[in-house]
């Protein structure tokens, strides 16, 4: 899928998972002077008030339920565009401060998962240029132990692994059958048919 193009696992071991992100091609749009950033279903923007509207990418990461995570990234490649004017709140050299985050724990179908969400820019206002990350390695480090009151079913179900295939980056389909819920059917009757033989 498109996001796992953009975020691509590139090594998981016990308690660490390093990714590699790389950016889309860039499309920057000059709306009389304003210089504006394209944005579609898959990137969204950003939205605090008197800050340039950067892209922000995102994908679900799949957590260790009760467990903490640490980030970090690196740059492997970037360059800069210069002469690039943007509105940007006064006292502030540069946006954003945090390019980086990962959501807390949220539970979807079985799952506990995280929105991990990078903006791959940094506006440097005093310079009027701005520096794109092309290719960056982010690390996701399992940091402790937190605790935890949301259910998680003992088994997952089949009907939604083609979902977290796409979706979650990290996602391990299991080859074991016993670790998922056996099909089931559901009869839905109206009037009184239920008790006709």
């Amino acid at each position: 899928t498109v996001v796992k193009e953009i975020f691509k696992v590139s090594t998981i071991s016990d308690d660490k998972t390093e990714i590699i992100f790389s950016i889309p091609d860039v499309e920057i749009i000059n709306n009389q002077g304003q210089i504006e950033f394209k944005s579609d279903d898959l990137i969204g923007l950003t939205s605090e008030e008197n800050f340039p509207q950067l892209p922000i990418y995102s994908s679900l990461f799949e957590m260790v339920p009760g467990v903490s995570y640490d980030i970090e990234y690196e740059i492997l490649s970037s360059y800069f565009i210069d002469d690039i004017d943007m509105k940007t709140n006064e006292g502030y050299s540069f946006y954003p401060i945090d390019n980086l985050s990962l959501s807390e724990p949220m539970v979807m179908r079985g799952l506990v998962l995280g929105q991990l969400s990078f903006i791959p820019y940094k506006y440097h206002a005093d310079d009027k240029k701005i520096e794109v990350f092309e290719s960056v390695q982010i690390t996701v480090s399992e940091s402790g132990e937190t605790e935890f009151d949301y259910f998680i079913p003992e088994k997952k179900s089949y009907i939604f692994e083609e979902l977290y295939q796409n979706f979650v980056i990290n996602y391990d389909r299991s080859d074991r059958s016993e670790d998922y819920q056996n099909p089931s059917i559901l009869y839905i009757c109206g009037g009184s048919s239920s008790t006709n033989s």
